[in-house]
């Protein structure tokens, strides 16, 4: 659940600093392909054909662990360079716009 959880946590944070789904949906994506296509096990969720196969008791270990505590910050710090993403404390906590309001604030930024 801590992978889950911190994906979660992760897409949640790339949908709100980037104003828009398009960079978690693609993340997204591209992880259940990667998980489908590359490894599957009998304990998870979603069963596939694959490359491997796991065989191995479900562990906490370090395949969970370094995702989510060093790729995903790594990850959201090179978006936020790449993109140029300011203000975190008010785009992750401020308040949610109504959609007229979001509209009449992008119109009065024209």
């Amino acid at each position: 659940m801590v992978f889950y959880i911190g994906t979660g946590f992760f897409l949640g944070i790339l949908t709100l600093m980037d104003e828009g789904l398009e960079l978690a949906l693609g993340f997204h994506a591209a992880n259940n392909l990667t998980a489908a296509l590359l490894v599957t096990a009998d304990w998870t969720a979603f069963q596939t054909d694959s490359v491997y196969r796991d065989i191995s008791n479900p562990v906490l270990g370090w395949d969970v662990l370094v995702p989510v505590f060093v790729v995903f910050p790594l990850l959201l710090w090179f978006f936020s360079k790449k993109y140029n993403w300011t203000n975190w404390k008010e785009r992750l906590t401020g308040k949610v716009l109504t959609k007229e309001e979001f509209l009449s604030q992008s119109q009065e930024n024209r």
